[in-house]
């Protein structure tokens, strides 16, 4: 057996990533395969490296059959979850991951009913399963946007051991299959046998040998045309809000005995005060859009009908509101009318994302020049690529090392 000395070149050896690979793909090609959605149109990469809330509003609807109650055998086939079963694909998984939802919900303190049934919402065991990927050591659970409060040893004993993991080889014949490392913000681009990576990428391993893992990153190039930031879109829609109604409104959202974090637009906006602004035809113009956002994340055809907007006023104008107020405070809003979460990370900033014309992920090896893209801003001139929206300080003209790794860079344009 030849040995293998590994130089991870800061990354790291975690062979759960392997099985997240394995399953995001099948899951990636199983909603590609059998429904026609936004996935078509995304990478695979990506899409394995998304966050957890983005990888429940991408394939939620397709992950498994609610029923309150349900079981594995239950699941049909044109849900993931039950393809996967019926095909005696990750058997010990899926087993593993009811458990883990059943336990992260109840020590998250989380008060729905049936919360802590994996087969009661779809939406809600995918991300659960995409944290279980995600979060390994105590400090980026702590350090996680969605529940920072569930750091216990039943919640390690889950997220660190889970099914079809294998160890590391450091001796191996041809036959072995060598293993990934994982780097937070790069791609792992192979193994070589010098730190030129000089020749091909080595695949099987003959004799003693050190091994250097050559990495990729990228950079997000924004066209800057839109909305920066989320908190950018807010204030604008609160200034028109404002203007409406004549008077301030701020983004205050005080917690109140019954709904929790309430924002002044949503405790403003009652008594048809929303609908009186989107019958203006201005702001009906600028804003639709967010609504038909927010519509697009329901499931039936009577809640999409609640954000129609006809004859000067909504379906139902109390769930737009509170809907609303969910995007703007990021929590749900669990009494009637229940609305969607928005509190996992990137979930707001795709929001502000849909504003602009492009935003380009631009992926490299480290070390390699990159090639900048061309964009296009119609009655405006380019003005060059900035690291912060506002267009200040130096203008970045060449990207030939990891500097900007998986950072945004920003347009900057004048008037033409």
């Amino acid at each position: 057996m030849a040995k293998i000395n590994y130089e991870l070149n800061g990354g790291y050896f975690h062979q759960k990533d392997e099985v997240k690979t394995k399953f995001y793909t099948d899951l990636y090609n199983f909603v590609n395969d059998n429904y026609d959605t936004e996935l078509k149109s995304m990478d695979l990469n990506d899409f394995i490296e998304s966050e957890p809330y983005i990888i429940g509003s991408l394939c939620g609807k397709y992950y498994l059959k609610e029923e309150i109650g349900g079981s594995l055998e239950s699941q049909q086939t044109n849900y993931f979850v039950g393809y996967c079963y019926h095909n005696g694909m990750y058997l010990e998984l899926l087993s593993h991951l009811i458990e883990f939802f059943a336990y992260w919900r109840v020590i998250e303190g989380c008060s729905e009913p049936h919360a802590d049934d994996f087969f009661a919402s779809s939406w809600a065991s995918l991300v659960d399963t995409a944290k279980l990927f995600k979060y390994t050591t105590d400090e980026e659970l702590k350090n996680s946007p969605e529940s920072p409060s569930v750091r216990c040893d039943t919640i390690f004993k889950y997220i660190q051991n889970v099914p079809g993991t294998r160890e590391v080889p450091y001796e191996a014949n041809e036959e072995t299959v060598l293993p990934k490392p994982k780097r937070l913000n790069y791609y792992f681009l192979g193994w070589f046998d010098n730190p030129l990576f000089e020749g091909n990428p080595i695949q099987k391993v003959s004799k003693d040998v050190k091994l250097f893992a050559r990495w990729g990153t990228h950079t997000f190039f924004h066209s800057n045309d839109g909305y920066a930031t989320f908190s950018d879109l807010y204030s604008d829609f609160l200034n028109d809000f404002s203007n409406h109604l004549n008077l301030t409104v701020s983004k205050e959202a005080p917690r109140l005995l019954d709904h929790g974090p309430t924002s002044q637009f949503c405790s403003l906006s009652f008594n048809g005060k929303l609908n009186s602004f989107f019958n203006d035809q201005e702001y009906y113009d600028k804003w639709i859009w967010l609504i038909e956002y927010l519509k697009s994340g329901k499931k039936t055809e009577e809640l999409k009908e609640r954000f129609e907007f006809k004859n000067g006023k909504f379906g139902l104008e109390a769930q737009v509101r509170w809907e609303l107020n969910s995007l703007f405070v990021k929590r749900f809003h669990l009494v009637w009318p229940k609305t969607n979460d928005y509190s996992g990370a990137g979930v707001l900033e795709k929001v502000a994302d849909i504003t602009n014309s492009s935003i380009h992920k631009i992926k490299y090896p480290v070390g390699e020049k990159v090639v900048f893209p061309i964009i296009h801003n119609e009655g405006f001139t380019f003005d060059g690529w900035y690291d912060n929206y506002l267009g200040e300080g130096a203008e970045i003209k060449e990207i030939n090392d990891d500097k900007f790794a998986a950072k945004t860079i920003y347009a900057k344009w004048k008037k033409s």
